[in-house]
């Protein structure tokens, strides 16, 4: 990653307080993906949706709220899906409630169970996309930015329907 660095930064307009996400695709390739500083994707391929990040310091708080910005670049406010659903990549999924009072948006009834099966941790790092409709696909990073494996209870204890749910 030492050469052309210089013209990745130029390229995409890195900017001090933007939070990149490296993703390694195979042993030669990798995948850089651009936060700004409102932790919203910068740059969005026109094949996928925009991502957004939130560094989760409370895991006490029955709620998250969306950032604004992100929200705006995907939904009309008032306009929403009432009922979401966030699928980890190890195919856990969790049925939440979307709420919104025409100024901020947030996941709600749900989501303090959601924060327990996942065991979402202080200072982990979750990083959304938005599939289509109603489902999230949801990403964990520690507090050492390394992806970390989302083991649950349900997943744990019924291999055989993880199973089942990862082949659709």
């Amino acid at each position: 990653m030492k050469t052309g660095w210089k013209q990745v930064v130029k390229d995409l307009q890195i900017k001090v307080r933007d939070v990149l996400q490296i993703t390694m695709v195979d042993d030669k390739t990798f995948e850089l993906t651009v936060f700004d500083s409102d932790l919203c994707e910068k740059h969005v391929p026109a094949n996928r949706n925009p991502k957004f990040i939130k560094w989760f310091v409370d895991v006490s708080k029955p709620t998250m709220i969306l950032p604004i910005k992100w929200v705006n670049s995907i939904y009309v406010v008032g306009q929403l899906n009432d009922e979401v659903f966030i699928n980890t990549y190890t195919g856990y999924t969790a049925n939440l409630k979307l709420k919104d009072n025409g100024k901020d948006v947030w996941f709600s009834d749900g989501w303090s169970k959601f924060v327990k099966d996942v065991d979402i941790r202080r200072f982990d790092i979750l990083v959304f996309t938005f599939s289509y409709q109603n489902q999230f696909e949801m990403v964990v990073y520690d507090s050492d930015y390394i992806q970390r494996h989302v083991v649950t209870s349900e997943s744990s204890n019924n291999e055989e329907s993880l199973n089942k749910r990862r082949r659709y």
